[in-house]
């Protein structure tokens, strides 16, 4: 097919051009005779009319095949410099997937390096503080409970990270009494309810929820009244589950920063549940903190 093509070619340019020539031959023959005989132009060359004399073709034909070359030229080197310029368009543009290419393959290079690092840092953290542990527990019992409690704290808080995105209830509620004795053993007195039905144990719920709701009662509240205890309250309404927090406000309530940890916890309860759940927050009437939120079930 490609060779038809070619041939059919040899033969349309060649007639092409003769017909180019004849019609130069033509075009010159009519202006020439325009110019002396209707026109009046006095050129000692042609005093007499023009004719299609041999001089007067071959001279018209050298100069219709001068300006074809040229032309012919000018529109090769026209065309060359196009397809240059696409070339160089084209070869960009394969060097800008290549470097996208490298720049995908070292952004995995290093999601892999970080992967491992975090796999490799808690466990030399832990084995340090079973370390700490086991020294300390005979000469310093306290500490070395709090050492234990914090291992397993942090333990639960980077598997959640790197896991799944929900956990069961009963392993936020243990983690929330880890942090509850832990917050007791550094401040002294540390006093918070915690309700809640234990028909709810195996319920799906976003990781460290409940952690960073008793976090927020124990760093922004006044729980050292055992009269007057934090709450933390986990129910089933339906098909949600309502968990619920009341705190006295502390002296030095940092409102900014608070605010700041709900919304953050809002963001992660969206990429979770989508418009499923809700958080509610504020200061009631009698100065007490209180936070509301709801989730669907999921066991």
């Amino acid at each position: 097919l490609m060779a038809g093509r070619r041939s059919r070619n040899f033969i349309i340019a060649p007639l092409l051009l003769s017909i180019e020539l004849a019609c130069f031959i033509l075009l010159s023959f009519m202006v020439d005779y325009v110019l002396i005989k209707k026109i009046d132009v006095v050129v000692e060359y042609f005093w007499d009319a023009p004719g299609l004399n041999t001089k007067f073709v071959i001279g018209s034909l050298w100069r219709g095949i001068y300006f074809i070359l040229f032309a012919s030229g000018l529109y090769l080197f026209l065309r060359n410099q196009m397809q240059l310029k696409l070339n160089s368009n084209l070869e960009k543009e394969a060097i800008a997937k290549e470097l996208a290419k490298a720049n995908l393959k070292i952004q995995l290079a290093n999601s892999n390096n970080a992967r491992l690092k975090s796999q490799i840092n808690p466990h030399f953290l832990f084995h340090t503080l079973t370390g700490i542990y086991s020294n300390a527990h005979r000469s310093e019992p306290l500490a070395a409970k709090a050492v234990l409690l914090l291992a397993r704290l942090m333990r639960y808080m980077l598997e959640s990270i790197h896991g799944a995105e929900t956990s069961k209830l009963k392993r936020e509620i243990e983690q929330v009494k880890n942090l509850i004795h832990l917050s007791g053993l550094h401040h002294g007195r540390t006093f918070v309810n915690l309700e809640y039905d234990e028909s709810l144990n195996n319920v799906e719920v976003m990781p460290l929820i409940l952690t960073t709701l008793t976090e927020n009662m124990i760093k922004h509240g006044q729980l050292d009244d055992k009269d007057d205890p934090g709450i933390l309250k986990i129910i089933r309404e339906g098909s949600f589950i309502r968990i619920m927090t009341s705190n006295k406000v502390a002296v030095r309530f940092d409102k900014i920063n608070y605010s700041s940890g709900m919304d953050n916890l809002k963001e992660r309860l969206l990429h979770v549940y989508q418009n499923s759940a809700w958080l509610d927050y504020g200061i009631n009437n009698k100065g007490y903190f209180e936070v509301n939120v709801n989730l669907p079930v999921s066991i």
